[in-house]
């Protein structure tokens, strides 16, 4: 069978020739149908809104991994809380995008608007989809054109109004968290400076053979208080910080 099969451009040739027939009759109808097609069926128009979500101005390791929000589990968390029906009712209720289908109700159309939405990541400077991303293309399909801008518009201001309160959540519990651990700094602060209290009471009047090994513990245990303080002063700085952003 593999002396069979064509090897040289001339056998190719004598191939289209003994089925030109078959060509003949196939390629024209071909031709026709998708002529037909493009003509009658309807034009489908897609408008697309690339959101980008900036990252967080605080580093990762000031906070808990389980509190700080990486940028793909923000835009899952939004895009599950605007593709709903309950929110896009609003939205069809305003603009009709389906007016030749007038039997169906507000949620119906909320549900097709869903199936016609499409989201993929995509690289923030040239568009191209990624697997992982900080930017989000919306796209959104409908036989009108004007239609499909204005609700790719209003699904794009609903993915931002979203990822703004996500952001402020993530903020508030970075805020907490950097808050407590302040407190549990100036309550460690406060047990040193007690201790060091007692203990220059306590060893204010040795003896001078214990002079030198008091001096030793007291230079140890004021190490230390500077140090908790020194713990202190970027807990200070990245409460502000987290103030500064909440505002």
């Amino acid at each position: 069978m593999a002396d069979d099969l064509p090897n040289t451009l001339s056998d190719y040739f004598d191939v289209v020739r003994r089925r030109w027939p078959y060509l003949a009759s196939v390629l024209p109808a071909a031709i026709l149908i998708s002529v037909y097609l493009a003509f009658t069926l309807p034009p489908v128009y897609r408008s697309t809104a690339t959101l980008v979500l900036e990252p967080s101005s605080i580093p990762t390791d000031w906070v808990k991994s389980t509190v700080t929000s990486y940028a793909n589990e923000q835009l899952e968390i939004v895009q599950r809380r605007v593709l709903t029906t309950g929110n896009l009712a609003d939205v069809v209720a305003e603009i009709d995008p389906y007016p030749d289908q007038p039997d169906l109700n507000l949620e119906e159309r909320a549900r097709l608007v869903i199936l016609n939405t499409e989201t993929e990541r995509v690289d923030p400077f040239t568009l191209e989809p990624l697997a992982e991303s900080n930017a989000l293309s919306v796209h959104f399909y409908n036989s009108d054109p004007q239609v499909a801008v204005r609700i790719a518009r209003q699904i794009a201001n609903m993915f931002l109004s979203n990822a703004q309160e996500s952001r402020t959540e993530v903020a508030i519990e970075n805020f907490k968290f950097l808050e407590n651990q302040a407190e549990l700094a100036r309550l460690d602060i406060a047990g040193f400076e007690e201790q060091l209290v007692k203990f220059k009471e306590q060893y204010g009047e040795a003896l001078p053979e214990s002079e030198a090994r008091n001096r030793q513990a007291l230079e140890r245990m004021e190490r230390e208080l500077d140090a908790i303080r020194a713990q202190l002063v970027p807990a200070n700085e990245r409460k502000m910080s987290l103030e500064v952003q909440l505002s």
